[in-house]
């Protein structure tokens, strides 16, 4: 008897258990309006009746960009220095810079110089057409191909051999060292 009454109780316990929760199931179901149901649903952009809509947009900075930011521009010093940046600084602009709202915004800066050594950097990632735009500048300059693979190139013409170092599918900094 004792027996009965416990799994009576038990039993009692446990359909009360399960009617409460079948409750609270049905109660927050009713409750819940799917968001694309909602009026004026959205997120901070959402325009409500009578307010004007603002958005705002802030571009977080590649790790390139700022490199590029953060490098401090120099003017070559040796007379062949400036001879090779005078042909070369042309070329990358035109292959670099863009123009935003009408005005030209200047994308490549001259680095460093280190005696025969000329080191550029851009604020884009290199790209292999971006090679090939260099070397088919340089044929039009006179210079010939010596050779060409992979990240670098040889450029040459009476009385100079240019050797191009580009820095490509590096994700911290974008730019190329040349050698003449």
């Amino acid at each position: 008897m004792k027996n009965q009454s416990f799994f009576k109780i038990i039993i009692g316990i446990v359909i009360i258990a399960v009617l409460a929760y079948l409750v609270v199931f049905f109660i927050n179901k009713e409750n819940t309006i799917p968001e694309e149901n909602l009026p004026y649903a959205g997120g901070p952009e959402t325009t409500y009746p009578g307010e004007a809509q603002i958005t705002t947009t802030t571009k977080t900075k590649s790790p390139i960009e700022i490199y590029f930011d953060n490098t401090k521009p120099v003017e070559p010093i040796s007379e062949k220095s400036k001879s090779v940046h005078a042909v070369l600084l042309p070329i990358f602009k035109k292959i670099f810079d863009v123009e935003v709202n009408g005005e030209t915004k200047e994308q490549v800066k001259l680095k460093e110089e280190f005696g025969s050594m000329l080191t550029y950097v851009f604020n884009r990632p290199v790209i292999e057409a971006d090679m090939a735009a260099v070397e088919a500048a340089l044929v039009e300059e006179g210079f010939k191909t010596a050779e060409a693979s992979g990240k670098g190139m040889t450029m040459m013409k009476t009385g100079a051999s240019w050797v191009f170092t580009f820095w490509l599918n590096n994700q911290e900094k974008s730019g190329v060292d040349i050698t003449f």
